[in-house]
């Protein structure tokens, strides 16, 4: 079976940055958006067809839905819960100012 080709009706051009994304061209990857819809690929020609997701893969595609979902979660956060409390950091500098103040630090 040869697929379809032929030529796009609509063409955005945002590739899922200002519509949200559909799917891609299964033949050279182009993200098609939701304002250009399933028809054929503006770049290629050839139909981007409509994947239907098998019924016994549905528990398999949620539980990965589901994980990116989280993984993209811990993405937003990630600079959140990078932060450093380092107490030893301030006990140096109270060192360093002593030692300023006594003259001892002083080497020139």
């Amino acid at each position: 079976k040869t697929p379809k080709h032929g030529a796009a009706k609509i063409v955005c051009g945002c590739y899922g940055t200002r519509h949200k994304p559909l799917t891609n061209c299964l033949h050279c990857g182009r993200i098609a958006c939701r304002h250009e819809g399933y028809g054929f690929c503006p770049y290629c020609g050839y139909e981007i067809e409509k994947v239907k997701i098998k019924t016994g893969a549905d528990r398999k595609f949620d539980k990965a839905l589901l994980h990116k979902e989280r993984l993209l979660r811990y993405d937003q956060e990630f600079a959140r819960r990078t932060v450093v409390l380092d107490d030893q950091v301030s006990s140096l500098l109270n060192k360093k100012k002593e030692w300023v103040a006594r003259g001892i630090g002083d080497c020139c």
